[in-house]
């Protein structure tokens, strides 16, 4: 599955991804960045930093799939991160929806809002760049949600709109909303693997022991996995 995170600079995608990865067991997509690097980022764990000279030489190789450019800088994508059975996570821009979807067909897409876009603003005022950076990615994120909020039919290209106030509460929905989108994936293999028993000699447990490798089932499941198999009942 491979799952992205959408909204303006400092509404949390951040956060929310690593929560997923330590709470799901999702594996971060590393993003390759041409810009420099901030304070307290650091290589192989904010993402990967290359030189524009580096990324052409893996273009050259095959091995990126996706790249753009935005906020001045080259961004990039692994192939081998990208195009894995493995649970991906990664934050995404918003004008690049229509891409990843031919891309990944089967993305699942998550737009954050937040409650109030003068408290984003004011979590990107925290970090660390020079005031003309600043000032672009302020315009940035006021173009931004203005053309969302207005625009139904690109709010409906995502799969999921969720609301951040920066609380508890907040957090609760999202996370409730990534748990509905893990199971709705899931419940797609189930459909498709459970066809391949007519016909085929495929059983309940090879069913269940293909999906249970497949998507990585988090800790909810194992207990219940590891109990009996002709008991487990997943959803």
């Amino acid at each position: 599955m491979l799952l992205g995170l959408v909204g303006v600079s400092g509404v949390g995608k951040t956060y929310f991804k690593e929560k997923i990865v330590q709470e799901l067991g999702f594996q971060a997509v590393n993003t390759i960045r041409t810009r420099e690097k901030r304070i307290g980022e650091e290589n192989g764990k904010t993402g990967l930093f290359k030189t524009e000279e580096e990324l052409v030489q893996l273009k050259e190789e095959g091995k990126i799939i996706y790249d753009f450019k935005v906020f001045g800088n080259t961004y990039a994508y692994l192939k081998n991160e990208i195009i894995t059975e493995k649970n991906m996570i990664f934050e995404m821009h918003y004008t690049m929806i229509n891409d990843w979807k031919k891309i990944r067909p089967d993305i699942k897409t998550i737009y954050i809002f937040p409650q109030d876009l003068e408290m984003a603003k004011q979590k990107v005022q925290e970090r660390e760049m020079s005031i003309p950076k600043l000032k672009e990615r302020i315009s940035e994120m006021t173009k931004q949600y203005n053309e969302v909020c207005k625009d139904k039919n690109l709010q409906a290209m995502f799969d999921y709109i969720v609301y951040n106030n920066y609380d508890k509460e907040s957090e609760k929905e999202i996370t409730e909303i990534e748990n509905a989108a893990v199971t709705n994936f899931a419940e797609m293999l189930c459909d498709y693997v459970s066809g391949l028993d007519e016909g085929e000699g495929i059983g309940r447990e090879d069913i269940i022991d293909h999906l249970y490798e497949y998507i990585n089932w988090d800790k909810r499941f194992t207990r219940e996995y590891e109990e009996g198999k002709k008991n487990f009942k997943p959803f």
